[in-house]
């Protein structure tokens, strides 16, 4: 019963994804942080693609990026970061990668991945690095599928149709959360590609 409700459940994801991020967006609300998607915890258990409300601009948020870049050179103590001055740049250029800012989208996933492949080797069962994975991974691999230069050479396989986790980088991360990566990139993407 169980792997029932699992395919239940991807089916509605589904069906809501496709209504969602279809040919022609229609945004429901001028609220600002209506791009702003996040996993629900159903969602994470059954691995299934987030529900992505694209953005009304987008060409992005380029006082976030600036800030977010600002904060991040402010942070480097040679070839690490203070913690909290990185979380907050994170959350910058997280923000506008979300709004489709492409420097940002390659920024955010060049510095979260490799901030978090240094710190240590990456554990199952700790949620916050998976969600710093998957969505670091995703964002490269949308820059790169959008044209930025420098996310195309990235890693290896980074435009592929799907994920490539037999070499160094990939290979280091649980294949499951770089499926989920790879997921999340392809739905994303559609929000630049309509």
């Amino acid at each position: 019963m169980p792997e029932f409700r699992k395919a239940a459940a991807f089916v509605v994801c589904f069906l809501v994804l496709s209504q969602a991020c279809g040919k022609k967006q229609k945004t429901q609300s001028a609220n600002k942080s209506s791009h702003n998607f996040q996993l629900t915890k159903h969602q994470n258990q059954l691995n299934t693609p987030p529900v992505i409300k694209c953005p009304k601009d987008t060409g992005g948020d380029v006082d976030a990026y600036e800030k977010g870049m600002s904060l991040l050179e402010a942070a480097r103590i040679g070839e690490h970061y203070k913690k909290n001055e990185f979380e907050k740049a994170k959350g910058l250029l997280l923000s506008a990668a979300k709004s489709g800012h492409l420097d940002a989208q390659f920024a955010y996933g060049r510095h979260v991945f490799s901030t978090r492949i240094q710190k240590s080797e990456p554990k199952q069962t700790n949620a916050s690095q998976r969600e710093d994975f998957v969505s670091s991974i995703a964002f490269l691999r949308v820059s790169a599928l959008r044209g930025h230069r420098r996310a195309k050479h990235f890693f290896d396989g980074v435009m592929a149709p799907s994920p490539q986790t037999e070499e160094p980088p990939l290979s280091l991360v649980p294949k499951a959360w770089v499926q989920q990566a790879w997921n999340r990139s392809d739905t994303l993407i559609t929000c630049w590609h309509q």
